[in-house]
């Protein structure tokens, strides 16, 4: 709405410098159906240049806004698929850490993740070399890779 106006008010303009370029509000408004039928090629152009202006305006709004940089394109991936794929350096390795509720800890590389689950089933396989490190142990290897 906010660009339809924005291009409505610059074809105010224009018909304030240049009269002849768009339709005489005043004359159809006085003779409706004859005023149409012989200028409706000028009321269509009028209209599709609103259109138009309001697409480019909404464009141009949209990139000052944005400050020049394109909107984040929409991704079919969750969190997990963005952070470890997406986000992490390539031609390495995540590394993933899970604490168990008595302390205990197992560290190992992911080797393969479930995306396609509804959130509450999604797997995640942490692979060899894999790691456990109990609260008061060493850390130990429990696979080797």
């Amino acid at each position: 709405m906010v660009f339809s106006s924005l291009a409505f008010l610059v074809l105010a303009v224009a018909r304030i410098l240049v009269p002849t370029a768009l339709p005489d509000p005043g004359r159809w408004i006085a003779n409706p159906h004859g005023y149409f039928h012989r200028h409706y090629a000028l009321i269509a152009g009028v209209v599709a240049t609103e259109v138009i202006v309001a697409t480019l305006l909404a464009l141009l709004g949209g990139e000052v806004s944005l400050g020049g940089q394109r909107r984040a394109r929409s991704r079919p991936h969750d969190a997990l698929w963005t952070l470890f794929h997406e986000l992490n350096p390539k031609d390495s390795v995540p590394l993933v850490e899970v604490r168990t509720s008595d302390g205990t800890i197992f560290r190992g590389p992911l080797v393969a993740q479930d995306s396609g689950s509804p959130t509450a089933d999604r797997h995640l396989v942490v692979g060899p070399p894999l790691c456990r490190h109990e609260p008061e142990g060493a850390p130990e290897q429990v696979a080797e890779g």
